[in-house]
């Protein structure tokens, strides 16, 4: 065989073999869980969900009461009603193409904020915690998850560890910081009358992170109630339980 035979056989041989390539689920596991990503338009939905979480704090820049009278309620409760009715307008825009509860999702998020307001008028820093929590923690849930991925909720597959850490983390400060403000506007704010501190940042941290945790858990919590429902049920239940139960510790 001549060397050129021999050269020509060779190439052959290499052209013949192909070259395997990874799938998917191979360069997955290389790299660890695989990251879901952000739907599209979903940034402009979360952005919407997240912006009330910041009202509790143009509140405490807002002369008012300590209890809200009857007519400033209704005049809350007008509004809520009115950005929820524009909200749904734009379901065409903000609407999953998957979701099949966004009535009940759209209505659950003020329901629970105004439940709230309108139960405990003489504790607006209750209104205040959930308003965050349902705002910046839900939110964030969803953003951490979809951006940083990552094992699964052990009761929930649709759910991740990502998720559930980021709904609290960016929640339990914000809350407290809410709860903080709002129970001490006369102390804090510059319009008060500069009197004592009503709540300290101790119970403040404690009703808000009790809130933040017992609604991150209902948020991950595989249910067909929707996220906003569970949320707000969550975190009233639990700021208004802790409050109670620690008033005798801190108040006295």
């Amino acid at each position: 065989m001549s060397v050129a035979d021999f050269v020509g056989s060779r190439r052959m041989t290499r052209q013949a073999i192909p070259l395997a390539k990874p799938d998917a689920g191979q360069l997955v596991g290389a790299r660890g869980v695989a990251r879901p990503g952000i739907r599209r338009g979903e940034i402009l939905r979360k952005t919407i969900h997240m912006v009330p979480g910041a009202l509790p704090f143009a509140l405490f820049l807002s002369p008012h009461p300590r209890v809200l009278p009857w007519d400033s309620l209704l005049i809350v409760t007008v509004i809520t009603a009115v950005l929820t009715a524009a909200y749904i307008a734009s379901k065409q825009i903000v609407r999953r193409p998957d979701e099949t509860n966004f009535y009940s999702t759209c209505l659950s998020y003020p329901a629970c904020i105004l439940a709230m307001l309108l139960l405990f008028p003489q504790h607006p820093e209750f209104t205040c915690v959930v308003v965050v929590v349902l705002g910046f923690g839900d939110g964030s849930a969803y953003i951490g998850g979809h951006l940083f991925g990552g094992r699964k909720l052990p009761w929930n597959p649709k759910k991740t560890w990502a998720g559930t850490v980021s709904f609290v983390l960016a929640a339990a400060p914000i809350a407290t910081l809410a709860y903080f403000l709002e129970a001490n506007t006369s102390a804090l704010a510059y319009w008060g009358d500069g009197g004592q501190i009503a709540a300290p940042l101790a119970m403040a941290a404690l009703c808000a992170t009790a809130a933040t945790v017992t609604a991150a858990v209902a948020e991950s919590w595989a249910t067909s109630l929707t996220d906003n429902l569970r949320v707000g049920v969550a975190a009233s239940l639990a700021v208004i339980a802790v409050h109670y139960l620690s008033a005798g510790w801190f108040l006295t």
